[in-house]
This record gives C-alpha cells, structure tokens and sequence, in this order.
C-alpha cells in the first residue's frame, strides 16, 4: 500500500486523505491545493486569493500557488504572469509570463502558458520543454517533469503513462510515482510507465497535491 498524504479539490472544497485510503478532512472552501517543500503549509486558491488553509489567511492576490525549495517565496500566476511574494503574502512582484507555476530550484520555474517552459526568476533563459498544448506541469523532488499533453501524462517527453488526464498531476515525494485525476476519480500510476493506472476512490478528486514528507 502506497504511504502519504494527497490533498485534492472535491465538490468546491479541499481535502486531504490517505494515499492508500482512509476518511478525508475537509482543509475548507478552495482550489489548486500546494504544500510548502517541507510539508508543514498548504496553500490554496481562494476568492482569487492565494490563501493558506491552516489559518485561513489570504496572502496575496493570485491562483496556482508554488513555494520556494527554500521557503523564501511563494510564486502564483496572475492574468497570464507569474508573481512572487513573500511568504506572508507582502512585496508582490511581477515577474515573467507564464501559468500555473511551479518552482524547479530555488531560481528557476517551469511554468505552462501554450506550452511547458523553463524560466529563471528574472525572466531569463527561457527555453521549451514541450510545444504546443503542453499544460499543467509538475516537477518532482528530484527534478524530474511531467506534464499533460492533450488529456496524456507525459514524463520527460516519453511516452504517455496514462490517458483522460484533465487536471493538473503531482510527484509523490520519491518520484517513483504520479497522481492524476480523470474520469471523475483521482489515480496513481508508476512514473516509469511500468503498470496501469489505479483509481484511488476519491469520487470525484482532482487538481492533486502529495505531500511531500509522505512519502
């Protein structure tokens, strides 16, 4: 049985349960759950705010939250740009164009947008990873990317390892490992390829997030 703790969107709200099953808790109203590298915070959408769910605090304007391998920032997207701020939600800044943002070190970023791309901070150095209808990327612990292609899992530009995908995906914590949502279920499938993919039960989960210390 897979060890962990996934967050998910379900009926308007995020929640948290086990990877492996058990009862889910309701984390409140929200989307686009995210958890700080050490596992500690969960950050969501809310009201167009990018809020944290253990107090219920809005931080700064913005959706799809990331937050630094260091914890010195947290990056969201805003109208078709990525912000950073700190992690109080004070100093929103501007900083290069791009959608749902996911931090790649603690400088750079792969962020979606008409493909999948990395870009540093700054704004420099941009280069593709995948053309065309590339969306919703996600970086694992130890750098490897995924990302949906149409409604196909991608990881690193092989072959598909799971199809109907229609949000965005998440790493378990040793990378050997992919959550995904389709066909009204969540569904976790060997980053490699190398079994199908198996529904979790979740009736109805999408836009995953493993938490990171879970394993």
């Amino acid at each position: 049985v897979l060890a962990g703790e996934v967050a998910y969107v379900k009926g308007g709200s995020v929640v948290t349960r086990g990877v492996g099953g058990g009862s889910e808790t309701d984390r409140g109203a929200g989307t686009m759950p995210a958890w700080s590298p050490d596992g500690d915070q969960l950050l969501v959408e809310r009201g167009g705010m990018v809020t944290d769910a253990g107090s219920g605090a809005g931080l700064f304007e913005g959706s799809s939250p990331s937050v630094s391998p260091d914890r010195a920032k947290i990056a969201a997207e805003r109208g078709g740009t990525v912000y950073f701020a700190n992690p109080d939600g004070t100093q929103p800044t501007a900083g290069p164009a791009g959608t749902t943002p996911v931090w790649d070190s603690g400088s750079t970023l792969v962020v979606g947008g008409g493909s999948v791309e990395r870009v540093r901070a700054d704004g420099t150095g941009r280069t593709t990873i995948a053309p065309g209808s590339a969306r919703w990327p996600a970086v694992s612990g130890g750098g490897a990317t995924a990302w949906v292609a149409g409604d196909a899992l991608v990881v690193d530009g092989g072959s598909p390892v799971m199809t109907g995908v229609d949000s965005r995906p998440t790493w378990s914590p040793d990378g050997a490992w992919l959550v995904a949502s389709a066909n009204g279920d969540l569904h976790v499938v060997p980053a490699d390829g190398s079994g199908p993919a198996v529904a979790m039960g979740t009736g109805g989960g999408s836009f995953p997030a493993w938490k990171p210390s879970g394993g």
